[in-house]
């Protein structure tokens, strides 16, 4: 059976939760990101902005981004998702054949052989998501937001962000480490699914706190 957009994501998003194994202490993290946010935000989820940065918005704020913006969806939640970078590099090539590979459709805005600009989206959204590497702080990251920090490096880590309302550190592996060898299309792969099954949890405990009904993944 051959599938398509919208219904061939939400497959990929439900088997990276239960084909990644997330460590009780990382789940315990991302339990209390979920819980900081929702009460900061007053248990209103239109307050809740996520800036995924990471040092050359390429790949891991990358990914973050577009699954978050999928899984606002998919959990019905009105929660906007940004990226951004300490500098500016391009959305990596590898990073948009992987969220194409799951479902996703890119469609070129602006080309540029250096940073073109995608309309990104799926079959079921009203609205397209712009995906370009750019700074943390461009104009396009509108509002007060929630930083998360998304490179395992001092340099995001311990970066200072004026407009973060919170600044969280989740950092993922690195695929860009494989860029040469034969085994890159499944790196980038297991860190797009890595990265679905943390978002998938983040927006599955939102989720329950709005309902205040206790789901399976809560600890």
């Amino acid at each position: 059976m051959i599938l398509f957009g919208t219904q061939k994501i939400e497959i990929f998003f439900k088997n990276a939760v239960v084909d990644h194994c997330i460590s009780e202490d990382r789940k315990s993290m991302i339990v209390r990101m979920a819980k900081s946010m929702y009460e900061i935000a007053a248990g209103d989820f239109a307050n809740i902005q996520l800036n995924f940065i990471c040092t050359h918005n390429a790949t891991s704020s990358q990914f973050a981004q577009v699954w978050a913006y999928y899984a606002a969806y998919y959990f019905d939640l009105p929660i906007s998702s940004y990226s951004g970078g300490t500098r500016v590099s391009s959305f990596h090539r590898n990073t948009v054949r992987a969220l194409q590979s799951a479902g996703f459709q890119f469609n070129i805005l602006h080309f540029d052989h250096q940073n073109p600009t995608y309309a990104i989206n799926f079959n079921r959204t009203t609205r397209s998501l712009l995906g370009f590497s750019k700074r943390y702080d461009n104009p396009i990251n509108k509002g007060a937001y929630f930083a998360i920090t998304t490179c395992n490096d001092n340099e995001t880590g311990e970066l200072y962000i004026p407009k973060a309302i919170a600044h969280f550190h989740l950092e993922f592996d690195d695929p860009t480490k494989y860029n040469l060898k034969e085994s890159k299309k499944e790196a980038y792969l297991k860190t797009s699914k890595s990265i679905a099954a943390e978002v998938y949890l983040l927006f599955e405990t939102l989720q329950a706190l709005k309902e205040r009904v206790p789901q399976r993944s809560i600890v």
